[in-house]
């Protein structure tokens, strides 16, 4: 039997990201981009972010170059939160949420469209994951917020 040597994950340490890849494992790299220079605005009503997670491009060696990705199996990422940001939405009014910028504005991942889910791994420290799931992906960028 031949064990594949394509990695299952990729963690990014500064910003304590880990993101899973499906199994049968692509040939999906994940790399880690700067952050847009210019304004990523919320809007009133809309998600709120307090703090930019990452950019994130997932690239198919396959496919080199290619600016979004569609899945046959979800890829998964677990983004860390921390009690500081439980108290800023709490603060806020709202609850901890995750999105993504699509150039124009912030959409927030969903239970039902991308499986999110926090889920607490101190709760005496008030830290956890933030959990998503996605079927595809270009390069925009995460934030927590409410």
């Amino acid at each position: 039997m031949v064990k594949s040597t394509l990695p299952t994950h990729k963690y990014f340490r500064k910003e304590d990201v880990n993101v899973r890849f499906p199994k049968p494992n692509h040939t999906i790299k994940a790399k880690r981009l700067e952050m847009p220079k210019t304004g990523m605005p919320a809007v009133s009503g809309g998600f709120q972010p307090f703090r930019l997670v990452i950019n994130l491009k997932l690239e198919d060696s396959a496919q080199p170059g290619s600016n979004t990705l569609v899945f046959r199996q979800p890829v998964e990422f677990h983004i860390r939160y921390t009690a500081a940001d439980l108290a800023k939405a709490r603060n806020a009014g709202g609850s901890l949420s995750l999105a993504f910028w699509d150039g124009t504005h912030w959409i927030r991942f969903t239970p039902q469209q991308h499986q999110f889910r926090l889920e607490r791994w101190e709760a005496a420290k008030g830290r956890g994951l933030c959990v998503v799931n996605v079927d595809r992906w270009g390069d925009p960028p995460i934030a927590v917020g409410t």
